[in-house]
């Protein structure tokens, strides 16, 4: 069946009148439980107050500020550096000390690091991952680049901690120096780092601490944050993966270097999936033998929207609702009418040109039915009214996707020419592993692909497939007694609902303050959700054990794209694209 946009009755979507708005708030929507990690010495907690609330939003902790002869009721300990103790007179002379520096042990886990951080190294330093059974899957065995310096380099003892003892077990290294480890034949869960953690600053989110270039200060607490909270873990599921071609076409059976029949053969022998994205305008010809070959092998290939007419940052300079809802609606058209004519499916996920995009225009894609959009950048919105919605976003590009506006699942990419250092942490943060590129990065054949796809299967338990089912089915999940809870990535989720199971709760997180109400349709019935603390949040909905329940993020007031008039005709679009398509596909002959 060809797919359309989701459209709805707008009087499903209304807002919540008096008395429904507080039953929302009222016993059936109890805080979730959360663990408490007691900071050591308390001034610490204050000094990093942003960075320990964006750590909030993201797991079910409260950090409370203690002092190191307080540590009651706590199950977790985050000690910023250590003391000298009374019973070791020589370590208290020499201003170094170990956990004995507790004077009451905790009795749950905890993690020392250095009280202040040294700053930037002189050079890019490498830090070595170890096997150690300890560390997150991804982590291990990894060589992962660092920008900052353990504070060991610091130059008094009391600045920093000793080093590992006999026994213990390194974790990390840093330019062969051991600057993470974790206290061997010990009960208690107890681990060191060189590294410090630091306050966020103006404009940055969470995730700029836990990038290729900067991860040691965050690294080891996400091991603290992941032990203590084990208990209220989503449920694992697999990595989810594909890669992602720019601007083919079915106007031939190839696009420049590519080969369709040869990308399926590759594909299917190294088990990746490739969606080729393409632009709606090029949808005034296609040829049957290219509709064959890609609709025919939806293992290996899919359609993504690239655009509407490819022109240059097009989605970035779409500024207000009129021109962001013209423009995508024609893009749903011009996509529903190349499906009808050559029979091939093409997904409701795009793939903005040069990866600009303005939040106007995700909201538009939002109300007209798409299924998501992929981009690579942090910040593709570059005017300023989405730059000023979004900079104070703490945990921007830290969940599997990013839901904007009333719930658009943004899905994050990465050049396949460009260091691949940071899949790593986004698998540790459990999101998509999608690589793009555009025909001129094979002209020497497919192997970078091949590669790719190997460092990737090597991050985990991997799930190839389109991007469209990376958007439509994205979520956690976690059973509580007899109740469900999902938290939502994607703007559908099929779920099976397990035995002895009797309710549901959905939570779906949220980036700023300012976002619209979000509405989630359960089956056929509307539910209004409700913001806590760094999300939205349903009632508790009954259901029945075995029972199959469809849910979805939708608009408030939905739009038909066959209602929305069409952007003025311009013959320039369609020149520049024919210009463009015959530069790709003369290359491969000029280079022979």
């Amino acid at each position: 069946m060809t797919p359309t946009a989701q459209s709805g009755p707008a009087h499903l979507y209304r807002a919540p009148l008096e008395g429904e708005q507080s039953a929302l708030t009222g016993q059936d929507e109890q805080e979730q439980p959360r663990k408490l990690v007691g900071v050591v010495p308390s001034h610490a907690a204050e000094e990093r107050r942003t960075f320990f609330d964006a750590l909030e939003q993201a797991f079910p902790v409260r950090f409370q500020g203690r002092e190191q002869n307080d540590l009651h009721g706590l199950d977790g300990v985050l000690a910023f550096g250590v003391q000298p103790t009374a019973q070791d007179p020589e370590r208290r002379s020499a201003g170094v000390s170990d956990s004995a520096a507790l004077p009451v042990a905790p009795p749950c886990p905890c993690l020392i690091v250095c009280a202040q951080s040294a700053g930037p190294a002189r050079a890019v330093l490498t830090v070595e991952l170890t096997e150690d059974r300890s560390l997150m899957g991804a982590l291990r065995g990894r060589r992962l680049s660092e920008e900052c310096a353990p504070s060991s380099s610091l130059p008094g003892p009391k600045d920093h901690l000793p080093g590992p003892s006999e026994g213990d077990r390194v974790l990390a290294l840093a330019d062969g120096r051991p600057v993470w480890w974790r206290r061997a034949g010990n009960s208690r869960w107890l681990q060191y780092s060189s590294y410090c953690p630091e306050d966020l600053g103006e404009g940055e989110a969470l995730r700029d601490q836990l990038r290729a270039g900067h991860f040691m200060g965050l690294a080891p607490l996400l091991h603290l944050l992941h032990r203590v909270c084990s208990e209220l873990a989503w449920e694992r599921q697999p990595l989810r993966a594909a890669f992602v071609i720019d601007d083919p076409n079915l106007h031939h059976s190839s696009y420049g270097y590519l080969s369709y029949r040869e990308l399926i053969a590759h594909a299917d022998r190294h088990g990746y999936h490739l969606a080729l994205a393409t632009v709606p305008l090029d949808g005034w010809m296609f040829s049957r033998r290219a509709g064959a070959l890609v609709g025919g092998h939806p293992r290996a290939l899919s359609l993504l929207m690239h655009g509407n007419d490819h022109l240059s940052g097009e989605l970035g300079r779409l500024l207000d609702d009129r021109t962001a809802q013209s423009a995508l609606a024609q893009a749903l058209r011009r996509t529903s009418a190349l499906e009808r004519r050559c029979g091939v499916a093409i997904e409701r996920v795009m793939v903005p040109p040069h990866e600009l995009c303005s939040t106007m225009a995700l909201a538009a894609m939002f109300r007209l039915g798409f299924e998501g959009a992929c981009i690579g950048r942090r910040h593709p919105w570059q005017d300023p009214r989405s730059l000023s919605t979004l900079l104070p976003a703490r945990l921007l590009k830290w969940h599997p996707t990013d839901l904007i506006d009333g719930g658009l699942p943004v899905i994050p990419r990465h050049p396949i020419e460009q260091s691949r250092e940071d899949l790593v942490f986004r698998a540790l943060l459990r999101q998509p592993l999608i690589l793009f590129a555009h025909h001129g990065d094979f002209a020497d054949g497919l192997d970078s692909l091949a590669q790719a796809a190997s460092e990737i299967n090597g991050l985990g338990e991997v799930r190839w497939g389109s991007v469209g089912s990376i958007a439509r089915d994205c979520f956690f999940s976690r059973r509580v007694g007899q109740t469900l809870h999902v938290q939502l990535h994607s703007r559908k989720a099929v779920l099976e609902i397990p035995p002895e199971v009797s309710a549901l709760r959905v939570s779906v997180p949220s980036l700023i303050a300012s976002e619209p109400q979000r509405w989630l349709l359960c089956g056929s019935a509307p539910v209004a959700l409700r913001r806590g603390v760094g999300s939205w949040t349903s009632k508790t909905l009954p259901v029945a054990s075995g029972e199959r329940v469809e849910l979805a993020l939708v608009a408030g007031d939905p739009l038909d794209p066959a209602s929305v008039p069409a952007p003025p005709r311009r013959p320039w679009p369609l020149a520049r694209r024919l210009l463009v398509e015959s530069r790709d596909r003369v290359r491969p002959l000029i280079a022979r």
